[in-house]
């Protein structure tokens, strides 16, 4: 197996292990997501509405931001990953040419 071929595999599971990565930390943080968004809009409502209200809602707000934040970093970090991997990717298949570089058959 060629050293560039190993790479474009490597660079491959890589790509799709991080996708996996990215799908589970979202799904992980769905919850704390919707929560915050609930709690943004409600402030923004009740901002309007029932101003004794906002600082509570502006503390809980804040707390799940807390609680999120760290999901963020590593959705925003994967996320660079797998478009760097993709572009990587794809570049190696189109090669100098412009065209799709034969890959041969995959085991």
């Amino acid at each position: 197996m060629n050293s560039e071929l190993a790479a474009e595999l490597a660079d491959e599971a890589r790509l799709k292990t991080a996708i996996r990565e990215l799908r589970k930390l979202r799904k992980e943080s769905e919850h704390l997501n919707r929560e915050w968004s609930n709690a943004w809009v409600a402030r923004q409502r009740y901002e309007r509405e029932y101003a004794f209200a906002v600082k509570q809602l502006k503390e809980r707000e804040d707390r799940v931001m807390d609680e999120l934040r760290p999901y963020l970093a590593k959705i925003e970090a994967l996320e660079k990953l797998v478009r760097r991997l993709d572009r990587k990717m794809r570049k190696a298949q189109f090669g100098s040419k412009g065209r799709p570089r034969e890959r041969g058959p995959t085991a």
